[in-house]
């Protein structure tokens, strides 16, 4: 938990220490109200030049700018609002899907849903059926934001279909990085993914890689190797790991996923877990090697999404927290919550629409204001291999 909390006030100082400008247009706007403005006065000179050529005709010089109703068939797309909602339920069997907020099905007698990616898993009973075994595993030995735009574009998974890679902590990485690396080298987080029943590590097939999180068995702890397992990263009621990845697939060499949704529970102190959704998240990589024994893959990307609402509601939940601690024994992401209120919205780098599609922000006031944040980095794996559940 103290390594989260680290992370995350790391996290924040970066906010409050990094200073973006965004420069309105200012001049733009007054060019485009002048603009306006000589179209209204050339038309008013001319309706008056008119009515001197044609004698008085108030019926005349009244239906001129009558016409000008005529722009009231802009109320057609009014009829925008008949179109019903289109459920987007792909792969979900259960619960509603992200769009419409339709059903999408219900699970069987026995089955739970997970509500999140709209799957049904069979009820268990964790004291009796939890697992006891797994598949191949790869911890994570590297990970690190892209350093800037540049190398983001290149790497990252493209959202809004631009052409290049999204990323809108790349102007933190100097400040997030090291923590990290600290972090992944000192064995303090074990980041595991798990391949299920793969054994083709070239070509496997489809398969669910679930994504666990552990801590080392060695004493000092080492990065590799063999680890202890969080319950926290199960879903008690299914025996189901929290986060997972459906119809993944290696070809080639190279692991991919479809876009997923999971929830993230992280705990920051005894009092305060703070849950936040990472939505359309994604990965990629380069297996090199692949057995019983472990996983080693190169070349890794991750990448997902932050809403504005999931990120104002964490603020307001470490806020609420700084609130109720006894004065002098705040956290230490309290003294950075102030300035990370004011120049969180600048890192904001896309715009979600409704129905789930990106695009590059505009202004405040433009079609695509900001309301999400692009989360990408990369990574590698080092072979790994689970003992068990961490005591």
């Amino acid at each position: 938990m103290k390594v989260f909390a680290k992370i995350l006030a790391v996290g924040l100082m970066s906010v409050a220490l990094t200073a973006f400008v965004a420069c309105d247009s200012d001049d733009g706007g007054t060019k485009d109200n002048g603009t306006t403005q000589d179209v209204i006065q050339d038309q008013g000179t001319e309706d008056p030049g008119t009515t001197t050529d044609e004698g008085p005709r108030p019926d005349n010089a009244v239906e001129d700018p009558g016409t000008v109703e005529d722009p009231g068939t802009v109320e057609d797309p009014g009829t925008v609002e008949d179109v019903p909602c289109v459920p987007q339920c792909g792969i979900r069997v259960c619960g509603v899907d992200p769009v419409c907020g339709e059903p999408c099905g219900d699970c069987d007698k026995g089955e739970v849903c997970d509500e999140i990616q709209g799957q049904c898993f069979e009820a268990c009973d964790w004291a009796e059926d939890k697992p006891s075994e797994w598949g191949p595993a790869g911890v994570v030995s590297y990970l690190q934001t892209p350093a800037n735009k540049t190398a983001a574009g290149e790497v990252c998974f493209d959202y809004t279909g631009e052409g290049t890679g999204d990323s809108g902590l790349a102007g933190l990485a100097g400040q997030v990085n090291p923590a990290l690396a600290d972090a992944i080298s000192g064995g303090d987080i074990g980041i595991i993914f798990e391949f299920g029943d793969v054994v083709d590590f070239t070509n496997s097939g489809t398969f669910t890689l679930n994504g666990l999180l552990g801590e080392s068995t060695a004493d000092p702890a080492v990065v590799g190797g063999e680890y202890d397992v969080s319950e926290d990263g199960y879903v008690k009621e299914t025996c189901q790991p929290l986060i997972y990845f459906l119809n993944a697939k290696i070809e080639g060499g190279e692991l991919s996923t479809p876009k997923s949704r999971f929830s993230l529970s992280i705990p920051i102190d005894a009092n305060l877990v703070i849950e936040a959704n990472l939505i359309d998240a994604q990965l990629k990589g380069t297996v090199t090697e692949g057995g019983a024994d472990g996983v080693v893959l190169t070349d890794g990307v991750l990448s997902g999404v932050l809403t504005r609402e999931e990120l104002e509601g964490t603020i307001d939940a470490l806020q609420a927290s700084c609130d109720d601690a006894p004065e002098g024994e705040e956290p230490s992401y309290c003294g950075y919550l102030d300035m990370a209120k004011q120049l969180l919205p600048t890192l904001f780098d896309l715009h979600r629409t409704a129905e789930g599609e990106y695009f590059v922000k505009t202004a405040a006031t433009g079609p695509y204001p900001a309301n999400a944040i692009s989360v990408c980095m990369t990574y590698e794996l080092a072979k790994a291999t689970v003992r068990g559940f961490a005591q």
